[in-house]
């Protein structure tokens, strides 16, 4: 079956609202555009992976939201359960009302590792940018090929 970017899954240890998040002013949404995992075997045969894509974040609200800052996650299972582990932090910047953006993510993986049949979770803590208690923005992408 071939990989899809959800926004429909409960991750149990985080509260969550999957995709989109609204409070007073703020209506902002983050799903993956695009993911590509490349893999390239050198003369040694020795395997390195690459994961390039990126994330859209569209904001329909009346006020301003940011700075956001995206903390993209590999995970074995679609949800919090199995292990994950933090690839990187993206700086999306601050997002005007009626606006939206698209952050690049890229992340060369450790040599020999792969992301085949693992999950990429993005993950956005808005109590930090809005004063919203307990908010936090997900999109999940996998598995991937």
């Amino acid at each position: 079956a071939a990989p899809k970017a959800r926004v429909s899954k409960d991750i149990h240890a985080w509260p969550v609202r999957w995709g989109k998040i609204t409070s007073p002013g703020t209506h902002l949404s983050m799903t993956w555009v695009s993911l590509t995992q490349n893999c390239r075997t050198n003369w040694l045969k020795k395997t390195r992976c690459e994961l390039k894509g990126s994330l859209s974040l569209q904001n329909t609200g009346s006020q301003r939201v940011g700075p956001l800052q995206i903390q993209v996650f590999l995970s074995e299972t679609e949800n919090s359960e199995g292990g994950k582990t933090l690839l990187k932090e993206l700086r999306a910047g601050n997002l005007p009302a009626g606006e939206a953006k698209e952050v690049p993510f890229r992340y060369p993986m450790p040599k020999g590792g792969t992301a085949s049949g693992k999950y990429l979770i993005a993950v956005i803590d808005l109590s930090q940018v809005d004063n919203a208690e307990n908010k936090t923005l997900i999109a999940l992408y996998g598995p991937v090929p």
